[in-house]
């Protein structure tokens, strides 16, 4: 189980993940993102894949910078560890149920109250600073 990826059925995921991948390259990965809901042993695989793939990703923007403008949508610099993550279970041909709903990101619209209530996690995915420090803030203001 994991949470609807924003990156949900966009095209430009399979097209990096076939950059990437090493095994299973027919596979279409899932869009998942945090929380992830996986068994320890399926964990226990993916977890140095998960490692060395968004490292191949990093490495492989760094060496390429124009990979960065044709990713642009999906946020590869920002979220290799999301791809690193997503791409290990394709390979590795572990599937997730895919639900909306299981994250607050800090970056969405407001929800109501009652609809808050039923949303298990909050993903904090920019700095936050408290007001009193907007001088230190300002340098984060970008993301």
């Amino acid at each position: 189980l994991a949470q609807k990826a924003f990156f949900y059925k966009h095209p430009l995921v399979k097209e990096l993940y076939q950059l990437v991948c090493q095994r299973n390259c027919g596979y279409t990965p899932d869009d998942a993102a945090v929380p992830y809901f996986v068994h320890r042993d399926d964990l226990k695989q993916i977890a140095p894949l998960w490692r060395e793939l968004t490292m191949k990703i990093k490495d492989m923007t760094w060496k390429d910078p124009s990979l960065l403008k044709k990713f642009h949508d999906i946020q590869v610099d920002w979220c290799a560890e999301m791809y690193g993550y997503v791409f290990a279970a394709a390979e590795l041909g572990i599937r997730h149920t895919i639900k909306g709903g299981l994250q607050l990101r800090d970056v969405d619209s407001p929800v109501s109250p009652e609809k808050e209530k039923f949303i298990p996690m909050i993903h904090m995915g920019r700095a936050w600073f408290p007001k009193e420090h907007a001088v230190a803030a300002e340098r984060w203001r970008h993301t």
